[in-house]
């Protein structure tokens, strides 16, 4: 969702512009930039679709235990790396997806992302979708 009106930056020499994006879940607000490209369908055709790139990740929110970042942390102390004080995991996902145009193509990850690839109770997800 929106948690305010986008305010573009300007294009970069990739046409693509970054977008605040606010995501309220239970009581915390997490606030991300979406990259989107500044025309239509990504290959310059309004309206058709076209596959399209997008990147998710996905971290457990602070406050939730990370035991397998802690395993890890610890297994690195063994190894002589003990000026590691703290691990979190978390994983990406790489998807393409046919829409078009990015804005129909972030609200599509969007919605599997809240609905399959992260639990929203304890973790936490960023979009990216590109052309």
């Amino acid at each position: 969702m929106l948690a305010h009106p986008a305010t573009p930056h300007p294009p970069s020499t990739s046409d693509q512009l970054t977008i605040p994006v606010g995501i309220a879940s239970g009581s915390t607000y997490n606030l991300l930039s979406v990259v989107v490209a500044a025309h239509g369908g990504g290959d310059g055709t309004m309206g058709r679709p076209v596959v399209l790139k997008g990147t998710v990740k996905v971290r457990l929110k602070d406050g939730v235990l990370d035991p397998q970042g802690q395993t890890i942390r610890r297994a690195l102390a063994q190894m002589g790396y003990d000026w590691v004080r703290n691990v979190r995991t978390g994983r990406t996902f790489e998807v393409e997806i046919e829409a078009e145009d990015l804005l129909t193509a972030r609200g599509r990850l969007e919605e599997i992302s809240s609905k399959l690839l992260a639990n929203p109770v304890i973790e936490s997800f960023q979009v990216e979708v590109r052309s």
